[in-house]
């Protein structure tokens, strides 16, 4: 059995827009959509964590909060390759 678990550690904070969602699900989405055929899920959580530290920024009326960046924290104990097939 394989579990996936997404939360956010205590004392930081997962960005969201108020329009588009989630940044990690905005990213998540956008990259196991164009890549699930060609790497496996390790891969492409990495690939996430890149986008979301390189191509989201917050934008706030607070000076504290505004240009703020988030990182995924990926943590597996999957032992094998996880791959998903597309459908015909």
């Amino acid at each position: 059995m394989c579990d996936l678990v997404v939360c956010v550690c205590a004392g930081y904070f997962s960005w969201r827009n108020n329009e588009d969602g989630s940044w990690f699900i905005q990213a998540l989405v956008r990259v196991f959509g164009a890549l699930s055929d060609r790497l496996d899920v390790l891969q492409m959580l990495t690939v996430v964590n890149r986008v979301v530290a390189d191509e989201f920024e917050s934008c706030t009326d607070d000076e504290f909060t505004t240009g703020m960046k988030q990182v995924p924290c990926i943590v597996s104990t999957l032992t094998k390759l996880l791959y998903f097939e597309r459908k015909h």
